[in-house]
């Protein structure tokens, strides 16, 4: 599993955040764009094994119906995103406030 750091790092450095699924989204991407040049018949994809369009679709979807809901990462990344508004409208709220803000 990622560490926070390296997520972080992904983020900042390749604007491609890993905690988000997108690895995922483009591997469905590709394998939906394999599947419509098999399918046209064009160029080399036209003999391109179905192994190659049916792998990506099947971790796609052993991702989005077996590991995501088995560690909950959908909602452990929006409980983050909420506590992250959270604690920025408490923050802006002590400011207003002129309160000290909480590190």
């Amino acid at each position: 599993m990622l560490t926070d750091e390296i997520a972080d790092t992904c983020n900042k450095r390749l604007n491609f955040d890993l905690n988000r699924g997108r690895v995922v989204m483009w591997v469905l991407i590709v394998a939906i764009v394999l599947l419509g040049l098999k399918l046209a018949g064009i160029g080399p994809f036209a003999t391109l094994s179905w192994w190659w369009i049916g792998v990506p679709l099947a971790i796609a979807f052993l991702w989005w119906e077996i590991v995501d809901p088995m560690f909950a990462l959908s909602k452990k990344r929006a409980m983050r995103e909420m506590d992250a508004r959270k604690r920025e409208r408490n923050e802006r709220s002590r400011k207003f406030l002129g309160m000290r803000t909480r590190k």
